[in-house]
């Protein structure tokens, strides 16, 4: 929902004035208390009415968008406005200019406040009558419904096993099976369950999945075909149409209007899972859900995907109203895309639409929402990383199109689909762009239009997304520009800068920037996000450093990532340049040559993920102070790696390592500790969840971890460690462990014998082994069957260039329900070497 997205947004620009230590503008004490009651008095209405879908609703609504467009288009202009002229004072004629244009802006806004009481008013005398409102559950509410299992097909027994007869027979020739239908009945279900099943893996030597979209490319496609070979897909969606019987964990006294819902629905199990998503959010009573069936009623003669995204167009009007704009956005990222997390999360954060909650950071309000999301069935789970916490998420095609022709109607995100001669008029109001690779090419004569002096969009423009491979910074008249996102642009840094009001910067590069930022950097006041990456296209691996200060100097910042890079110390307290603590920053990824002074630790109190990369040392080993990390109270994730063979200076700067105990995920390369000492710094970690131990991080031929160590642990990779020969482990040493991972170990004889002790362990993956290893985890798993665990898979990757070799048929002749042998790209080894 644009309006209360834009209601949102005018507060948070609001507290981030008012906390800066040094703020461009100075606001009115008074105009800020006028215009935060408005506010939050228009919030609590939209909260408490949620827009029906009616024509009335979308008006007043977009009255509502356009007065909060206003005062930021007011707010930030004089921001801008001060920052460019190169003034710092608060006060004099742009003041005056400021608090005018402001009180202008709170009275169209109170002129809104007006109409709604007079709404509320006859609401209150209608209530009786309304049909009754669905309940808005609170971030953080007990009552939560569990998410469909992953790859669950109800019914269809019958084509599931005809398909699969079909493509195990004996037929000689190329067999193509087309599998079609309605959007949403289920054909991508279907097709992953045959997949997925292990007589189809056994019956052909290599087996491929590729997602082929309306607009596709070729080449990509073949990569992924490639890339796609051991991947086990997963989805959320259901088969064919459902029948009624198969809606399933019904309340007795409910069953009947439920059978009616899922009759209404036409069998569609994405509808079905969705409105399900619906029904576990509302009150469970028979008012309730019979209002829900007589209002499908009303859709279910139209055809096929309209009907279809009609009866999902119910659960996006029923969403609590901070989940709105949050799904809304869904819809800027490509058909069929593997959808970053933490990428939602940041671009959430940065456009502003997260309301607040106490006592947590926006980043933990995002990923409550997007857990709400996914329990109503509206976007699906799609990776997960070693911790288990979900990395990447999908949104079927009809959803995705919900959320276009939604966020269009409200102005919320414009992503023209074709080329049409009105495009570029359209744009001229629109906030938020999407430029997607099917339908924007550098070819073409729009964009030759709009490329004269830099990408000419309109001057509200507040977002730029570039969902293709190449990019065009916009022209000054883009000079509000919030966020920019894209994936290569041909500029210099100067030019990128000129942007002050940006809060999110990510792009990749390929130009020879300068490796040292200006200092006009930290004129961006508000940025949160800064993302830079180098594009090589060579095998190189040494990629130019930047230094960078300036960072001390923008209190807002929470995620840093530039891919090797130097911080360098914070001046020296002065008056023209402040120096702060940057309470707000969570990540720093990728820090060159980290000193980890005690000053530098004192600035960045909650950082949360903390990538480190170590190569030559300048003079002054004495000044470094890894000690220091154990002060990061906050921190979560850690990264070390060490990248130089000096083995004296290694040992001076690792001797006083110590890590906080707040730790959940840790990873070392190249660090070459005893296995004794890293089990006493890493084995006390009471919180660590997962670790990875990569490139001789540790040394020697032996591991005896001791009781009471890594008593979190649950996913643990030994990577091309080259000593070790023997180690101990049983449900004394990782109590908890799920999930363990052996790459590249040469000398390494055999798995131990007591990992089949744990009980929580699930899987035993195997890279680049000996046999003798790989015959030992079969054992443990074929010990564990005979107890009764059925829980534990041992996976064996092989190089797919290997697969024709003598040892391919061995471990083929170990294949079994516990045992499978994979392959896997990025594996190079000779298997004569293992």
């Amino acid at each position: 929902m644009a309006a209360y997205a834009a209601l949102v947004n005018v507060m948070h620009i609001i507290e981030q004035i008012q906390l800066h230590p040094s703020p461009p503008i100075s606001l009115h004490q008074k105009q800020v208390q006028s215009l935060t009651e408005t506010i939050t008095f228009l919030q609590d209405f939209l909260e408490v009415y949620p827009h029906d879908g009616s024509q009335e609703a979308y008006d007043l609504e977009g009255r509502i968008r356009d007065a909060a467009h206003a005062a930021e288009d007011v707010i930030e202009s004089h921001i801008v406005d001060r920052i460019r002229g190169g003034s710092t004072s608060s006060h004099g004629e742009n003041s005056n200019d400021l608090y005018q244009d402001l009180g202008q802006v709170i009275k169209d806004m109170d002129f809104n406040k007006k109409e709604v009481v007079e709404i509320k008013a006859k609401k209150e005398i209608q209530d009786d009558k309304l049909p009754p409102q669905y309940s808005i559950l609170p971030v953080g509410s007990s009552r939560t419904s569990s998410p469909a299992s992953e790859n669950i097909m109800v019914g269809l027994d019958d084509i599931l096993i005809e398909i699969m007869e079909r493509l195990t027979g004996q037929q000689s020739k190329r067999l193509i099976i087309p599998i079609v239908g309605m959007g949403g009945i289920g054909k991508t279900t279907l097709a992953r369950n045959v997949y997925a099943k292990p007589i189809i893996k056994e019956s052909f030597d290599i087996c491929a999945w590729a997602t082929i979209s309306q607009d596709y490319n070729a080449r990509e496609i073949l990569l992924e075909i490639l890339l796609s070979s051991t991947k086990n897909e997963s989805s959320r969606e259901s088969l064919r149409g459902m029948s009624e019987e198969e809606l399933e964990g019904c309340p007795r006294k409910l069953e009947e209007i439920g059978k009616k819902i899922a009759k209404t629905c036409k069998g569609l199990p994405l509808s079905i899972a969705v409105i399900g998503g619906l029904l576990a959010k509302s009150e469970r009573t028979p008012q309730h859900w019979k209002y829900i069936a007589e209002n499908l009623n009303l859709i279910v003669n139209l055809e096929d995907d309209a009907r279809c995204l009609k009866i999902l167009s119910m659960s996006y009007f029923n969403l609590p109203v901070y989940l709105k704009p949050c799904f809304l956005y869904m819809g800027v990222f490509n058909e069929d895309m593997d959808i970053s997390i933490s990428l939602v999360v940041r671009l959430w954060v940065a456009e502003g639409f997260l309301k607040p909650i106490s006592g947590k950071c926006l980043e933990e309000v995002a990923e409550d929402y997007l857990k709400h999301l996914i329990d109503r069935n509206l976007i699906s789970v799609h990776r997960r990383g070693s911790s288990g916490k979900i990395k990447s998420c999908k949104i079927h095609d009809l959803l995705r199109d919900l959320c276009l022709r939604e966020a269009q109607k409200e102005k919320f995100i414009y992503a023209p689909r074709v080329h049409s001669p009105s495009m570029l008029q359209s744009m001229n109001t629109e906030r938020c762009i999407v430029l997607n690779s099917s339908t924007w090419s550098h070819h073409d004569e729009y964009t030759r239009q709009l490329l004269p002096f830099g990408l000419q969009l309109p001057s509200v423009v507040r977002s730029l997304i570039y969902n293709f491979k190449e990019g065009y910074l916009p022209s000054r008249t883009s000079r509000l520009l919030r966020v920019l996102e894209a994936a290569c642009l041909e500029c210099f840094v100067e030019d990128i800068f000129q942007f002050v009001n940006l809060r999110s910067l990510a792009l990749s590069y390929t130009s020879n920037l300068n490796t040292k930022f200006p200092s006009s950097m930290c004129l961006l006041w508000n940025l949160q996000t800064l993302v830079i990456n180098k594009l090589v296209f060579n095998k190189c691996r040494r990629k130019p450093a930047f230094a960078l200060s300036e960072i001390w100097m923008m209190p807002h910042l929470r995620h840093v990532e530039l891919r090797r890079f130097y911080i360098l110390d914070p001046p020296s307290d002065e008056k023209d340049k402040p120096v702060f603590v940057l309470r707000n920053l969570h990540t720093l990824l990728e820090v060159l040559n980290f000193k980890c002074g005690e000053d530098v630790v004192k600035r960045i109190p909650n950082i949360k993920k903390l990538r480190l990369f170590y190569n030559r040392l300048d003079e002054g080993l004495r000044e470094y102070r890894l000690n220091n990390l154990g002060s990061l109270h906050k921190l979560e994730s850690l990264s070390c790696v060490f990248d130089f063979s000096g083995m004296p200076t290694l040992s001076y700067l690792v001797q006083n390592l110590t890590f906080p105990h707040s730790l959940k995920k840790l990873t070392l390369m190249g660090i070459f500790l005893d296995w004794e000492e890293m089990s006493s710094k890493v084995g006390s970690l009471p919180l660590l969840q997962v670790l990875k131990l990569k490139d001789n991080s540790c040394k020697g031929p032996e591991w005896k971890p001791v009781e009471g160590q890594f008593c979190s642990l649950r996913y643990l990779l030994i990577d091309n460690c080259d000593d070790l020969e023997y180690w101990t482990a049983d449900n004394i040493n990782f109590p908890l462990l799920e999930q363990l991972v052996l790459r590249h170990l040469g000398k390494l004889k055999e798995v131990p014998l007591g990992i089949g002790d744990i009980p929580t362990l699930r899987s035993i993956e195997l890279h680049a082994c000996r046999d003798s290893v790989i015959i030992s985890a079969k054992e443990i798993a074929d010990q564990q069957d005979e107890f009764g665990n059925m829980d534990l898979q041992v996976h064996e990757f092989i190089a797919v260039k290997y697969w024709n070799g003598e040892r391919y048929k061995f471990l083929k002749s170990l294949k079994g329900r516990d045992f499978q042998v994979e392959s896997r790209h990025d594996i190079s080894d000779d298997p004569n070497s293992w």
